[in-house]
């Protein structure tokens, strides 16, 4: 029986291997997105641009009304199947996710085509951007494995290969978008070299995750049957349950831009969707770590259930220990980061970043809760922390909003995070009522 220390040590070991690539690949990934952004911006300016963010967000909201997240009971199921030695049942998961998400793709997609006019005309009040929300809901076909495939090469442990998959996409990415805009300055070759990134994308990520199968599941392939799932079927179908409904409730993120495109001008959501992009940029440092641990933590809940306390302890307290400088750096910064990158046209930016900045840091300090939640077996606890979040953003956008435009939006995001924080606290109190609290506190 290996000893405490040793389970805690090997999890911290493992966890910082995995993240470190994926956190390397992030600088990266950041970086090129900073720029996309920066470049988008002053080519088209802050009124289509605007337009552009309207657009996108009115997509990807038709995809999180139908998204089932099943990346998640693929990264929970896949890891205690093997964990458990039994590859032909983490197979047939895969199967039952890949056919889950084809059904979601297709009915995203023919959700989006149907609603383009309505979403043009009667919401976003511009029909002429009907052809350019048809158009961006191809994205949901290119990319309707991409999480499963990412979700796959983390349960084998191939971080270095998502990291090098980052990378050349973001490269790629950004070629492609100078191109489109070289050859046309408009939204519609914006939205165009977007769709050809998700392509290169998602050939990276199928192709990486396709030679991980037929590496280690390949040969189980005669015991995968569909069927085999039939004993754990219902608490896998009460997984994907909770965990889609967490998809609908996080509409939210997209549904801000769009009630500040209802109440105020796209000028207005240009200047919002300018400072969460940079805002979120802390969130992305911190988004391997997230991808890392909920392997891991399933991992030490089907292995050492006894020390799972104590490693969620030590992770809120370093995480916590990292994010208030952070945060408070980039509030300081926040006139140099919007105007430096995007001009001063954009100056405007600069309140609703430093206060998107304060909601992502919150975020980020309990980035743990959902992973820590899901891989105890408590998927009710997550959706319960991301209902609350998503009421309490949702009625601050609405009452916000009217007033006071991108940084009433702002405020809201900060109510979301802090009300999710509230849920997600009470996965302490049980570790709290432990010896480990204490020494991971180092007493």
């Amino acid at each position: 029986m290996s000893r405490p220390d040793s389970i805690v040590g090997k999890f911290w070991r493992r966890l910082v291997r995995n993240a470190r690539w994926g956190f390397a690949a992030t600088w990266v990934e950041s970086a090129a997105t900073v720029v996309t952004t920066a470049i988008t911006a002053r080519a088209l300016g802050a009124d289509d641009y605007g337009r552009m963010a309207l657009v996108t967000a009115a997509v990807w909201m038709v995809k999180q009304f139908v998204d089932l997240r099943t990346w998640e009971g693929v990264t929970r199921y896949m890891t205690t199947f093997l964990e458990e030695g039994r590859p032909g049942l983490a197979l047939a998961t895969l199967k039952f996710a890949l056919i889950a998400e084809s059904c979601v793709a297709t009915a995203s997609y023919g959700l989006a085509i149907a609603a383009a006019g309505i979403i043009a005309e009667r919401y976003l009040g511009a029909a002429d951007l009907r052809g350019a929300v048809v158009l961006y809901a191809l994205t949901l076909v290119t990319s309707a494995f991409d999480a499963v495939a990412r979700a796959v090469l983390r349960v084998f442990d191939r971080f270095r290969d998502l990291a090098v998959q980052t990378v050349i996409g973001s490269f790629c990415g950004l070629a492609i978008l100078i191109l489109g805009l070289a050859i046309q300055r408009s939204v519609q070759a914006v939205l165009m070299a977007h769709l050809l990134s998700d392509l290169v994308e998602a050939a990276l990520l199928g192709g990486l995750a396709l030679r991980q199968v037929r590496q280690r599941l390949w040969p189980a392939r005669r015991d995968a049957g569909l069927s085999l799932l039939r004993p754990h079927l219902t608490l896998l179908l009460k997984f994907m349950g909770q965990t889609a409904l967490r998809a609908t409730l996080k509409m939210n993120r997209h549904l801000d831009a769009l009630v500040i495109g209802h109440f105020q001008s796209p000028t207005e959501v240009a200047y919002y969707r300018v400072a969460r992009r940079l805002a979120t940029a802390l969130e992305d440092l911190a988004n391997p770590f997230y991808f890392a641990i909920f392997p891991e933590l399933s991992r030490t809940w089907a292995k050492a259930r006894s020390e799972f306390p104590r490693i969620v302890a030590r992770t809120a307290i370093t995480t916590l220990k990292v994010t208030l400088p952070g945060t408070a750096l980039m509030v300081l910064l926040a006139p140099v980061l919007v105007q430096g990158l995007m001009g001063a046209a954009f100056g405007p930016a600069v309140a609703p970043f430093r206060l998107l900045v304060i909601g992502v840091g919150v975020a980020v300090a309990t980035f743990w809760g959902t992973p820590a939640a899901l891989s105890s077996g408590r998927p009710g606890l997550a959706t319960g922390a991301v209902a609350l979040g998503v009421l309490t953003n949702v009625t601050l956008l609405l009452l916000l909003v009217p007033a006071h435009g991108a940084t009433g939006a702002a405020v809201a995001s900060i109510g979301g995070a802090v009300a999710y924080a509230g849920v997600i606290g009470s996965l302490l109190p049980s570790v709290l009522k432990r010896p480990s609290w204490r020494r991971a506190l180092g007493e």
